[in-house]
């Protein structure tokens, strides 16, 4: 553990119960906030909590409305100075390991009635974005055999839905680079919205990749070329969580290098469809059981379906 400086002659601010606590016990009360907020008025309380805040390893940070969100801008601060601002408070915990940010909701109040999740996966060479949205959910208990048809109208609701999500999700995506650029010890990082309709989050060896990456060729990061595919299913099963999915919808968003055909032209669409679903499995922690259900609807489809993923 890091050492924690004592200051002699600065107990003015510091209550009774915990004034005669070593820093070490504090330190652990601390670290049981995460909350950014909470522990910002905590560092006002003294100059020995504000020192000992400090080494706080694990942090929670809940992000106001954002006004101006974007995804072609260059900078954080031309996106959005709400983040912005709650960003820099981030700045003095140098030994960030752990960081859950959690945005405002991502949709509007007329995509509420769309049962959808997305998540976005970071490489240094390919990004994927998934886009996934049922017309119903039944437990197969009911034992729901009727298949719904593709609809037209609600094909193109859906996509103009996950167009509004592909932008939510790379404005994710500077902010999780800016992060892992910015904290050289952070191990673990998960952007979520406050509706839990999508997911940016990656641990361990994927940080270290895309540290890297930022690191020796950060124009690497930037992806140019999109490869667009789309997949209808009319009846899906889920043997593990025990739904049944009606009128499942995917779409499929891979980003690549500019000049890195390998990673596009020449490669096959099996050869697409494998490293998404190692880079899919990878990133195997659900936040509750119905994300874990969304995720394994997908790879249900990857794995039973995937004559019907059809490239746009």
């Amino acid at each position: 553990m890091l050492s924690l400086m004592k200051t002699e002659g600065d107990k003015s601010g510091d209550s009774s119960s915990f004034s005669n606590l070593p820093d070490e016990m504090v330190l652990l009360i601390l670290r049981e906030v995460i909350d950014l907020k909470t522990l910002c008025l905590f560092k006002l309380v003294c100059k020995r909590f504000n020192q000992i805040v400090l080494h706080v390893d694990t942090i929670f940070l809940n992000v106001p409305l954002i006004e101006n969100l974007s995804s072609d801008s260059n900078t954080l601060d031309e996106s959005s100075d709400s983040f912005l601002s709650c960003f820099k408070s981030l700045l003095s915990f140098k030994g960030l390991k752990s960081l859950h940010i959690e945005l405002p909701p991502s949709v509007n109040d007329d995509e509420n009635g769309f049962f959808f999740k997305w998540k976005f996966i970071l490489g240094e060479k390919i990004d994927f974005f998934v886009f996934h949205s049922p017309n119903s959910v039944c437990d197969t208990k009911e034992n729901v055999q009727d298949e719904e048809e593709d609809d037209l109208v609600l094909a193109t609701q859906k996509r103009i839905i996950a167009i509004r999500c592909v932008v939510n999700a790379l404005f994710r995506r500077k902010i999780l680079l800016a992060t892992i650029d910015t904290f050289p010890l952070l191990e673990k990082i998960s952007i979520t919205d406050s509706g839990k309709r999508g997911r940016v989050s990656h641990s361990g060896e994927k940080v270290v990749e895309l540290r890297n990456g930022l690191s020796s060729h950060p124009e690497t990061l930037n992806k140019v070329h999109s490869r667009l595919s789309r997949c209808y299913v009319p009846l899906l099963e889920l043997p593990v969580s025990g739904y049944v999915m009606k009128g499942v919808t995917l779409i499929l968003l891979e980003r690549t290098n500019l000049g890195n055909d390998k990673n596009d032209s020449s490669m096959k669409s099996d050869d697409h469809y494998d490293n998404f679903m190692s880079n899919y499995d990878d990133d195997s922690v659900f936040e509750d059981n119905e994300e874990a259900a969304y995720s394994e609807a997908v790879m249900e489809i990857f794995k039973k379906h995937r004559g019907r993923i059809k490239r746009l």
